[in-house]
């Protein structure tokens, strides 16, 4: 899902019960851009690491707040509401598995390029 799609779910999701807050109070963080290891510099890996660790930080407290979300709803969600949420909630935790896994791959890369 692109982030202004993401971004409209959880609008909608959050603007169904009456007296929710705004959506805008969850800011979904963008993950960074990691080099790629085979090519890039040992500086260039250690900012890209410092920046995979600060995007995973932001997005748990990301997860936090949609789950201070989910919890609004109390005993008034809807299954289509529920399945929502959940959506929004796995997209953010894939993007943190997928920011990591990229930056280890470009370690690996690094690493093997090092060592030939």
């Amino acid at each position: 899902m692109t982030r202004r799609l993401r971004t409209a779910v959880l609008a909608a999701l959050i603007a169904a019960p009456a007296g929710a807050m705004a959506a805008n109070d969850c800011d979904r963080p963008e993950p960074p851009v990691v080099p790629d290891g085979a090519t890039a510099t040992e500086d260039e890996l250690a900012t890209a690491g410092s920046d995979v660790r600060s995007f995973v930080a932001a997005s748990q407290d990301y997860l936090v707040c949609l789950e201070a979300k989910e919890a609004g709803y109390g005993a008034d969600i809807t299954p289509a509401q529920q399945a929502l949420v959940n959506a929004v909630y796995n997209a953010g935790v894939e993007a943190m598995e997928a920011a990591a896994g990229a930056y280890n791959e470009a370690v690996r890369a690094y690493r093997a390029r090092e060592d030939s």
